[in-house]
């Protein structure tokens, strides 16, 4: 049982960097088989996903002190750094969003934008998504 916990936990940190995870999958495939508790799945799951995020700040500040890397280089990574810019820490609810929630964390790190702050938010994002995917999907 508890490999279930470990296998979720590991496809939610995937699902947050730029490898794929299907964490959405696994978590409603074990709110309706697994003996754990629904609150113990989201947990896990925010708890997996939130380091994954974070992991991408990193990155992000790594970046910023001159470590080249060529996901900078993209055009892609423009708008990200104006919706950090304009709206700080608090963009970063958006985080779970597919497609622009990795660069968003990024952005966050690159910008240094401030580490407490954006792990809250970061995490709060996270956490609604995985409750509302369990308790919907029940």
């Amino acid at each position: 049982m508890e490999s279930q916990l470990w296998v979720l936990f590991g496809s939610s940190f995937m699902s947050a960097t730029l490898l794929p995870g299907f964490s959405e999958a696994n978590i409603i495939y074990l709110s309706k088989t697994s003996s754990h508790s629904k609150e113990t799945l989201v947990l896990v799951a925010t708890i997996g996903n939130s380091l994954g995020g974070l992991t991408n700040y990193v990155i992000g500040i790594l970046a910023a002190k001159g470590i080249k890397l060529k996901y900078f280089e993209k055009e892609n990574l423009q708008k990200p750094l104006e919706k950090i810019r304009k709206y700080g820490a608090f963009s970063l609810i958006f985080a779970w969003l597919p497609v622009i929630g990795d660069p968003l964390c990024l952005a966050a790190g690159y910008l240094k934008v401030n580490a407490l702050l954006s792990t809250l938010f970061i995490t709060l994002g996270k956490l609604i998504r995985y409750a509302l995917l369990v308790f919907v999907f029940q």
